[in-house]
Order: structure tokens, then sequence, then C-alpha cells
């Protein structure tokens, strides 16, 4: 506890190695920010970390190695859409993938509730939408996603429900028609995957 409320220099250095493994320069900066913040709201004062010699070398190499310039993400917009699909390929796994594509786009969803790049220790991440939280409204040719895990749901304190327009003037980008086809071409469990395909072997 000592440790966290008034680190040593050799500490905070160590952090910065840790954190420059994945994240950018811009992105330690802040970490240290928060980190410093929350010191200083706790009646500590941080201002000797701006004398640390070792602290301000291990910033400038890692400003040097990873650069200050932040690039950005480049827009997706329907055009772009109609261009992809054209190259992914007829079958189950290009339904599947085209169906996560439109989910995520219109549904404004993180990679985490589409694919499956969240494994830790062997458990698949719980942030995966299933089969169970797609809900079909006839009614209002729309789709209700019920998100319980999200960036800012991490401990399914609320359920979040989000709601997809179909789209019945353009077939190519209807999501409430794309997947409901990849829902009655490969019926699964409620648990599995929101975007498994069952492989035909014949």
């Amino acid at each position: 506890c000592h440790l966290i409320w008034d680190p040593p220099e050799l500490l905070v250095v160590w952090v910065v190695v840790f954190l420059a493994r994945s994240a950018g320069y811009k992105s330690v900066v802040n970490y240290l920010k928060g980190w410093k913040y929350f010191l200083c709201v706790s009646g500590y004062d941080s201002k000797q970390w701006m004398q640390w010699p070792t602290l301000s070398r291990a910033l400038r190499s890692l400003k040097r190695s990873k650069g200050d310039a932040t690039k950005p993400k480049l827009p997706l917009d329907p055009a772009l859409l109609l261009k992809c699909v054209q190259a992914i390929p007829a079958g189950g796994a290009g339904l599947a993938l085209w169906c996560a594509m439109l989910v995520g786009f219109f549904g404004f969803l993180r990679k985490c509730h589409l694919c499956v790049d969240g494994v830790s220790m062997g458990e698949i991440s719980l942030a995966v939408l299933r089969r169970k939280d797609f809900q079909f409204d006839d009614r209002n040719y729309c789709i209700h996603i019920i998100v319980c895990m999200s960036k800012t749901i991490q401990f399914k304190q609320r359920v979040h429900t989000i709601s997809i327009q179909g789209l019945r003037w353009c077939a190519a980008l209807d999501p409430y028609w794309w997947l409901q086809k990849l829902f009655l071409e490969h019926e699964v469990h409620g648990e599995s995957l929101a975007f498994g395909y069952v492989e035909n072997d014949s």
C-alpha cells in the first residue's frame, strides 16, 4: 500500500515500461495523469515526478520510439460496406461475417461483442453476444439486442438494449433480413455465439 501512495521513481518507470508494451505515448501519459490526479485528491503531492530524471528519460524514449501523433481511424460508411460484401465469400462463414459487420456498424458495437478475441484462461469473453441476446420485432421490423457487459458495464450492474432498424429499401444492407437468414439457416442453442454457423460436411 505504501508503494501505491508514495511510489518511488523506479516503480513509476516500471509502470511506464509495462504500459508501453501495448499502449502509445499519449496513452501512457494519460494513465500517469490519472494516477497523479488520484494521489492529488488523496493528499499526496506528485509534483516531484517532474524532477525524476529516469522517468523523464523513459518517457522521452517512448515518445521517440512510438511517436506522439495519433493515427485516426478511417471512416466506415454504407458505401464502403457495399464494397466489402463483394469480397466476402458465399456460405456460412461469409454470411456470419456479413451479419457481424452489419450489426457492429448499425449498433455501434465494439469488436469484443462480435468476435471471440477476448479469450482469457481458456474462457470466452462474457461480452461476446449470444443468440439469446437477439429479439426480432416483426411489427416494427427491427432487432433488439440485449447487452449485459461492455466497456461501461463491466460488472453486469445493468442491462442495455440496442435497437437496430431494418432497411426494407436496401436489401444488401438490411441487418434484419440478413440476421434472420443466418439464424434460420444455422440454428444453434441460445447460449451459442451469435455469429456462429454450422459447417456443412456434405
